[in-house]
């Protein structure tokens, strides 16, 4: 380091103002800083051969439409023209948000449209949007998820007649879970999924079905998989669900979790258990927290006894007990049976049984019984 003193000769201090020595880089080329040249993209690239790549339209009209709307443009590959997925879920979106997507329907068609947990929307944009999925092309609609969105009374209506239109023709999915559906939409609804000969995966929990729209869906026979839950059905609502679905050879997967209300003999469900036997293709069924007790259980081990395909069955938050329980483990040992798994997370004991009355017993039938066959048990 220099000496303090040798800071104030002027020859000294221009000395150090000097640049430094250019070093030679790997090309031949100096660089006036002395330090080597910054990596490029390759050796073979030249900056003057570049060219700006192409925009696509549809982000272009994007663009212009977030900026009338005042909105910031969701980062989506379907907005970027990499997909033609519009999966939106969870993003909390606004009407704003959605106005703003509205506008791209007319230049790119979404084979599948995700909403779904975006609470913040209302008619004022759903109405316009739907609107514009009214007009895609024919057949081009797969998916509808707007499960957990408040849609209004138009919003329902608009979508009821979408179903119906050429657009959702090859529609195989439909989720509306958490809406609340009025009962003139309920009717329409109905008819439009009854109808519907490509429909195939149906989610309708927490939707305050009424028994005859309930029964109206399950006349579809071409459903996969079905969701009712959350819902709540009396006896004889279980009764119809159970008798229209006992002709159904397509159904797979069935969900019917808190369904049940309070019934004055025994669980309700229990006039739907007995026409399990008929939904011949069942292999997974939900029919947790349903205040199925002993009785239920004891239909249940009767009635998929001879079953071929259930593989797996959920009766979680049901007071089954003691007596509930012994009967879907003799269930599961028997031979005739195709379960392999059930599900009793927050088993509890039923209030209403005690031990010491007699009951029925499959390893000890005898004794005297009175019976009322207008009861399933």
């Amino acid at each position: 380091a220099p000496s303090p003193q040798r800071l104030f000769d002027r020859h000294f201090r221009r000395h150090l103002a000097k640049p430094p020595m250019p070093l030679p880089s790997r090309g031949g080329r100096a660089t006036t800083h002395g330090l080597p040249p910054l990596p490029q993209k390759g050796s073979n690239w030249e900056p003057e051969r570049e060219h700006p790549a192409p925009q696509s339209p549809q982000s272009a009209t994007y663009l212009r439409s977030c900026t009338s709307h005042f909105v910031l443009p969701e980062l989506l590959p379907f907005f970027t023209g990499h997909s033609k997925v519009l999966d939106a879920e969870n993003r909390q979106l606004t009407d704003k948000d959605v106005l703003a997507m509205s506008g791209i329907l007319r230049h790119v068609h979404p084979s599948v449209i995700n909403l779904g947990n975006n609470i913040l929307l209302t008619d004022k944009s759903m109405v316009p949007f739907l609107e514009s999925v009214l007009k895609q092309p024919p057949g081009c609609l797969l998916t509808l998820q707007f499960h957990r969105c408040a849609l209004g009374y138009g919003s329902c209506v608009k979508l009821a007649s979408l179903l119906e239109s050429e657009a959702a023709k090859n529609l195989r999915a439909l989720n509306l879970n958490g809406i609340a559906l009025s009962l003139a939409v309920q009717v329409h609804l109905a008819s439009s999924i009854r109808e519907h000969d490509r429909l195939r995966e149906l989610s309708l929990a927490d939707t305050q079905l009424t028994s005859e729209c309930v029964q109206s869906i399950a006349e579809n026979h071409q459903l996969e998989l079905l969701d009712f839950g959350w819902n709540s059905f009396d006896a004889e609502c279980f009764a119809a669900l159970g008798l229209s679905l006992s002709n159904n050879v397509t159904l797979r997967t069935l969900s019917l979790s808190r369904c049940a209300s309070c019934g004055p003999y025994g669980p309700p469900m229990a006039t739907f258990l007995e026409h399990l036997s008929g939904i011949q293709n069942l292999q997974d069924l939900d029919i947790s927290s349903n205040l199925i007790d002993h009785r239920g259980a004891l239909m249940l081990e009767d009635v998929l006894a001879n079953h071929q395909n259930l593989k797996k069955m959920n009766v979680s938050d049901n007071p089954l007990g003691q007596l509930g329980l012994r009967s879907l483990l003799r269930l599961l040992c028997t031979p005739s049976a195709s379960l392999r798994r059930f599900e009793v997370n927050g088993l509890s004991d039923d209030a209403h049984t005690d031990l010491r009355d007699p009951f029925f017993r499959p390893s000890s039938p005898g004794g005297v019984y009175q019976l009322d066959l207008t009861q399933p048990y």
